[in-house]
């Protein structure tokens, strides 16, 4: 067990150099302009060690005010344990979870997963993990913080119906979630990869617009491709004829980049002079299951998901996630979309 453990400690700690020199060049514009607002950022699963990791790295690139859900106690137990330079609610402030709200917290809980027809495999690790993000969503509705991060944990439907429930107002929606892929011959952005199961013609433009907005936060132009996967034009609701109607609706608008499609993957990607850096999917299945094999067998290296549409309030990461993917999304979430355009 203990050469296993150290095994996977190995893998993770190379796996962290790779993903750490792969988005450091993509992510100086995003931390330049964190550091400028300093705003107050929430991670909901503060009894990971990851995130305490992350909190070091956040202090140590200044890019974020950094504030901690979960046991002062046990917070203060890992840090020792781990042998971190931080000290709890001097460089960090850590919020315990209200008893007060513990009742609404799993109410609320319970009621999304009967309303979505959900059976939890450990019930009460989902209520924990659905308080965590009810409290980290408080904080940020209430003006306490000013974004917030979860989903270290459990499943990220889970998260996004506690996100909903608190967050979504008249001014706030959520759009989609964005993935940056690090590859070698540089970074492509996939949308929507959890969000929007089968996304009508006008949530497809108004994803494609959100994902323009935030790849010229890294500093780059949005080429935007329409992949429908399929050249069947025969059925209404087929994803080649849906594909059309969004790329009809993004021609009614005034937008300010190139929009390809409908188109296969492939041909998005084949190079030259139109070769598209955004792909947009007829279904988040799709988005995923291309986000997987990039991740898996090509290598690739996540900066994300960023969850578009809600003013950068709030952001459901995966629990593959490590520290400094983890402080890239501190950074996201620490500035401003139109600041670092």
């Amino acid at each position: 067990m203990t050469l296993k453990r150290g095994r996977d400690v190995v893998r993770y700690l190379e796996r962290l150099r790779i993903e750490t020199s792969r988005t450091c060049g993509i992510m100086q514009g995003v931390l330049r302009a964190a550091r400028r607002f300093q705003r107050k950022v929430v991670f909901a699963e503060g009894e990971e060690l990851r995130v305490l990791h992350a909190v070091r790295a956040v202090l140590d690139e200044g890019c974020a005010l950094p504030a901690v859900v979960g046991r002062t106690e046990r917070i203060a137990e890992i840090i020792h344990g781990a042998d971190l330079k931080l000290l709890p609610g001097t460089d960090f402030e850590i919020v315990e979870p209200q008893d007060n709200y513990e009742f609404r917290d799993q109410w609320l809980a319970h009621r999304i997963a009967q309303e979505n027809g959900w059976e939890p495999p450990d019930r009460p690790s989902y209520l924990m993990q659905a308080r965590s993000t009810a409290v980290a969503a408080r904080l940020v509705s209430s003006g306490k913080a000013d974004s917030m991060i979860c989903g270290i944990s459990g499943q990220y439907n889970w998260h996004l119906a506690q996100v909903k429930a608190i967050l979504v107002s008249s001014r706030r929606r959520v759009i989609g979630a964005l993935s940056v892929m690090m590859l070698d011959g540089g970074p492509l952005f996939l949308a929507d990869v959890f969000v929007n199961s089968a996304p009508t013609p006008h949530e497809l433009a108004e994803i494609a617009l959100a994902s323009a907005r935030h790849v010229r936060r890294f500093g780059l132009e949005p080429t935007v491709a329409l992949c429908a996967n399929t050249q069947n034009c025969e059925s209404a609701g087929s994803p080649q004829t849906i594909m059309s109607a969004a790329r009809e609706i993004l021609g009614s608008r005034a937008t300010s980049f190139a929009t390809l499609g409908p188109m296969c993957i492939d041909a998005a990607l084949a190079g030259g002079s139109k070769m598209a850096n955004v792909i947009i999917f007829a279904s988040a299945e799709a988005a995923a299951a291309t986000r997987g094999i990039l991740l898996r067998v090509s290598g690739g290296v996540e900066v994300g998901p960023i969850l578009m549409g809600m003013a950068n309030q709030a952001h459901i990461v995966t629990p593959s996630i490590t520290s400094r993917g983890l402080l890239n999304i501190a950074a996201l979430a620490g500035a401003p979309v139109s600041s670092c355009a």
